[in-house]
This record gives structure tokens, sequence and C-alpha cells, in this order.
């Protein structure tokens, strides 16, 4: 099969880390902050809310607590999310040593894929820095999983539809961290259909 999504993202996430105490009584950011932002890469990636009709994108990458969600959950609005990042550039700002996990939220529809199936997508990344994450899909190591469900769809199984699913890296089940000072870029992340 041939991916039919060459869509890629390069994805900076600039975190800007401390206590919401510290910044309340300082009215400043202190030194030893973390950074994650996101710039895209070629193409359409970053879709702007959801994409229309079977149309596909990449609708979110979530920055969100370790351990506080559901993957098969549609996570916009979810009180664990740390930032988000919903266009081609953007940052978040995230305490530094709090436990995260990077999902990223996609719609992919059948202009991108043979059937409505979670087998016929995935979605790749990597990252350096802090920490390194070797460009991977979903799935293909301990550190990443897709949902094992969409969250939502429409024409199942079917040649004529979408499907709404997220993709986790959490480190194999750990979470990540960034320290004071530390910082990572996302670079790609790719939405992969096939037809």
């Amino acid at each position: 099969m041939t991916s039919k999504l060459p869509w890629v993202a390069a994805a900076t996430v600039i975190v800007i880390v401390v206590g919401l105490g510290a910044w309340a009584l300082l009215g400043q950011v202190p030194a030893g902050a973390a950074s994650i932002s996101a710039v895209a890469g070629q193409g359409v990636v970053f879709a702007g809310g959801i994409p229309a009709g079977t149309a596909s994108g990449i609708e979110n990458v979530y920055i969100i607590a370790h351990g506080t969600y559901t993957d098969t959950d549609n996570l916009s609005g979810d009180a664990s999310i740390l930032g988000v990042i919903e266009a081609t550039t953007g940052s978040v700002n995230i305490a530094y040593e709090t436990s995260f996990d990077i999902v990223v939220a996609v719609k992919v529809g059948t202009d991108n894929m043979a059937y409505v199936h979670v087998d016929n997508m995935n979605v790749s990344l990597a990252a350096s820095g802090s920490f390194t994450i070797t460009e991977e899909n979903a799935g293909d190591s301990v550190n990443s999983h897709k949902a094992t469900t969409p969250h939502e769809n429409s024409g199942y199984g079917t040649t004529s539809g979408w499907l709404r699913i997220n993709c986790v890296w959490d480190n194999n089940g750990s979470g990540y961290k960034l320290p004071a000072n530390g910082s990572i870029t996302i670079d790609p992340i790719k939405l992969l259909g096939w037809k």
C-alpha cells in the first residue's frame, strides 16, 4: 500500500515553566524554563479544526497530564490538557517536571484511505532535545500506540466515510518530563493513510 497523506509537521513545542504561585508572587517568568513549540512542515498539516466531509488532517496535538485521560475519548476540552497545538505554529506553557503525554488527534477519511478502518491509517513522529523519540508510527514500539477504537466515525468498514482517533506517545506508560531549561523539538509529525 502507498501513503496518500504526505503531510509532515515539524513541531517545536515551547513550554515556559514555573509554578503558578511563583508567577503570582514575582509577576514574571523566573529563570529555568523548559520549552516545546510547533511549526508545520510541508503541505497542509493542521486542519484548523475538524476537516469537512471525508477530508483528512491533524486536528490537534495535545500535551496532556500523564495517566489522567482515556485515549479512546474525544480529548477536546479535557480538564487534563496542559497545552494544545492547533495550528501550523503554536506554543504551550506547562510546568517543568510535569509528567505528560503527547497525543496527536486526527481525522482520516476515504479521500486518503481505502476503507474506514484504523488499520488503514497511522501517525508518525520523532522528537529530539532533552529526550529523544526515534521516528516511529504509533504502535511500532512500547512508547506509543493508537487508541483501540476511534472516538467518532462514519461508515466504518466501508469505502466512504471517515474516522477520528488519538495516537499516543506516553514513554512506555511512564509519561515524559522536561527539566528546567530543557526543551524538545518534535520533527516530523506525519499523518499517513493507505489506499
